[in-house]
Formats: structure tokens, C-alpha cells, sequence
């Protein structure tokens, strides 16, 4: 298992989210609905593991296991999609960092629970609308986290995702088409 690979200082797991006041609500909690899809509001933006610093750190811990994944620039939502766990042009996840903001730069940063600091953020996630989803849908499990980071115009070409999802926008705009 990963998570025993992964060395966690006592200044990471002071991060680990204990805040009460981060979470995800809907507007209109009566309406909400696991089987359509519904706008969501949260204030996990402002969590400090979801900056940009913190990420970085993230993506120097995944990038051994090869859960870094880069998407090459110019794609379209007609292009195959291929996630590759080597940049493009050969450049290391920190090259890839150092150059973030360049045009179609693109890395997804996959299983973000394997480290125990960030399994810890997305369990506060879940259980700030925990019971809204289980009262549909009993037992949520196998929690998994995804980050992705880009600069325009980045994107990411149609796909089908066979499992439910909450899509938390932390920074910048994203247009998605469902």
C-alpha cells in the first residue's frame, strides 16, 4: 500500500483539515439529488492544501508512483484521450511546475489519497455532504481524489466517468460540459 511509502512531517499533518468551517452545501438542500446534477457551493478553496504551493508538494510526492499525468497541448473535446505520466516534451514534474502558467500546460494529479494528509481533506469533503448522499445513496466508499491543474486553454476531450463525482473548482474558471 502507498500510504506506508509516503514520510508525513508534523507540519504536513498540522495541515490535515480540522476546520469545521470548510465544506460543500447546495442552495436548495431539498432539492439535491445524487441522480441529476446539481450546482454546488464550498469553501474548500481556501484550504491550505488546495494551494497552489501545497499542490506542487503533492505532485513531487505522486510523481515516483507515476500519478502525475500529463495531457499534451492543442487538444480538443474530439481528441483521444491519454493521460501520460511523462510530460510531452521530457520535462520533470518540477520543470513542468516551474513553467505552470505557460499556454495548454496540463497535469492531473491522480489518487491524491495515498498521501494520508490529503485522504484526510477528501474525507472532510465527503462528510460535509455525507448525509445528503447516503440518504440516496447508503455507504459511500473507496473515496478517491483527483486534481487537476491547467492553464489556458487547456482541455480535457470527452470521457465518460463511471462513478460519481463532486467537481470542486478551487481556483481560476473552468467551462464543463455534461
Amino acid at each position: 500500500m502507498w500510504k506506508s511509502d509516503y514520510g508525513e512531517s508534523a507540519v504536513a499533518q498540522e495541515l490535515a483539515p480540522r476546520n469545521p468551517s470548510y465544506g460543500v452545501w447546495v442552495d436548495d438542500p431539498g432539492g439535491f439529488s445524487t441522480y441529476r446534477i446539481t450546482p454546488l457551493h464550498h469553501s474548500f478553496h481556501q484550504h491550505p492544501l488546495f494551494q497552489i504551493p501545497a499542490l506542487v508538494q503533492l505532485g513531487k510526492e505522486l510523481a515516483p508512483f507515476e500519478q502525475c499525468r500529463f495531457m499534451r497541448p492543442g487538444l480538443t473535446p474530439a481528441s483521444v484521450i491519454a493521460h501520460d505520466s511523462r510530460h510531452p516534451d521530457g520535462r520533470s514534474i518540477d520543470e513542468f511546475f516551474e513553467r505552470l502558467e505557460e499556454p495548454g500546460s496540463s497535469v492531473a494529479l491522480y489518487n491524491i489519497e495515498v498521501i494520508p494528509r490529503y485522504q484526510a481533506l477528501l474525507d472532510a469533503v465527503v462528510d460535509s455532504m455525507r448525509e445528503k448522499v447516503e440518504a440516496e445513496q447508503p455507504d459511500v466508499f473507496r473515496v478517491n481524489g483527483f486534481v487537476f491543474i491547467s492553464a489556458p486553454p487547456s482541455v480535457t476531450p470527452f470521457h465518460i466517468d463511471r462513478e460519481n463525482n463532486f467537481w470542486l473548482q478551487l481556483h481560476g474558471h473552468k467551462i464543463l460540459n455534461v
